[in-house]
């Protein structure tokens, strides 16, 4: 059992997930197709006298798609799912999962005028940790109080963004729909019938 562990801890050790990335370019018109997966294997190591090792198993914990483009310097679009995410959310019999909602982002964004403009559904502007990509945090996972626990990670509705001083500041302010990622798929509103409004400004230095 000791060298099945061995074995197992050597191969996460050269573990990463797997990408690849095409661009199609014409003209004004240039379209980036790009994949992940990533998958994992769950050994449990269970103490003395435990015999259930039924979680042992390899799992999928991503096969993404995102498809981004842009029409010259003033139109951007995109849009990402994760296609077991959405298995696990039409398979699972509980609905929606807000955490994994397997739409990432569905979005168009005006670049011409001073202040750019998104429409679609994206990440909130409200927490550094939950705007950074997973893949850059430990374990490949947001902390607790970023995940989308406690508020909504991702949102539909309109985003202002303007950057300042070489981007070192950043200021945004948008107005969203308040029902996060249960937007999707939901017709109704909150018992207010109001949006969610949301600012905020980051500055960076020295770069």
């Amino acid at each position: 059992m000791n060298k099945i562990a061995i074995c197992l801890l050597s191969l996460s050790l050269l573990a990463g997930k797997a990408s690849a990335q095409f661009t199609i370019n014409k003209g004004e018109d240039v379209l980036e197709i790009k994949g992940i997966f990533s998958g994992i294997y769950d050994y449990r190591i269970l103490k003395s006298g435990q015999t259930n090792n039924k979680n042992n198993n390899f799992y999928i914990k991503d096969l993404q798609l995102d498809i981004k483009g842009r029409h010259g310097n003033d139109w951007e679009y995109e849009m990402q799912i994760d296609m077991n995410d959405l298995a696990i959310n039409a398979t699972g019999g509980a609905g929606l999962d807000p955490l994994s909602p397997g739409i990432k982002a569905a979005y168009i964004m005006y670049k011409a005028l001073p202040v750019n403009i998104k429409f679609g559904y994206d990440k909130v502007p409200f927490s550094q940790g939950s705007l950074n990509d997973r893949y850059n945090n430990v374990y490949w996972s947001h902390g607790y109080l970023c995940d989308g626990n406690f508020f909504a990670r991702r949102d539909l509705g309109l985003t202002l963004n303007k950057s300042f001083w070489k981007k070192r500041v950043n200021a945004y302010a948008g107005v969203y729909s308040g029902m996060g990622e249960m937007t999707l798929g939901n017709v109704d509103n909150d018992a207010s019938g109001q949006p969610e409004f949301v600012g905020r400004v980051d500055v960076s230095y020295p770069s």
